[in-house]
């Protein structure tokens, strides 16, 4: 008999910090199903640089990137999981291509949750 030996649940990831529940906006945007990104693609793409922070903010990278996910997801097939890159200015001198991976797998409920990383990430 298999016995799970360790569950790792989203509530418990959002309130550790590892995930960034986007769920509100990403049902703006007319998601359905609830949508977290990790740390890394909060801190190390949307949230803009002290040089960039006048001219962008957190909410308009994070809906372009949610924008993109939901296009990505209507043109291709339904799958678990797609990539799918956008160009971000990083600093007043670095322009940069992230390429991002988007999963689908059951949530804490068992319904679909999202939850986007940066390609290569966990």
């Amino acid at each position: 008999m298999n016995e799970i030996a360790y569950s790792y649940l989203q509530k418990q990831a959002v309130s550790d910090g590892v995930l960034v529940d986007v769920s509100v906006i990403a049902k703006e945007l007319g998601f359905q199903w609830p949508v977290a990104v990790t740390s890394v693609v909060w801190n190390e793409v949307l949230v803009p640089s002290a040089d960039l922070h006048r001219r962008q903010t957190v909410g308009i990278r994070l809906r372009d990137l949610l924008c993109k996910l939901r296009d990505s997801v209507q043109s291709h097939m339904v799958a678990p999981e797609l990539e799918f890159s956008l160009l971000y200015q990083m600093s007043d001198r670095v322009l940069a291509r992230v390429l991002f991976r988007a999963t689908c797998s059951p949530g804490d409920d068992g319904q679909p949750f999202v939850t986007v990383l940066v390609s290569g990430e966990g």
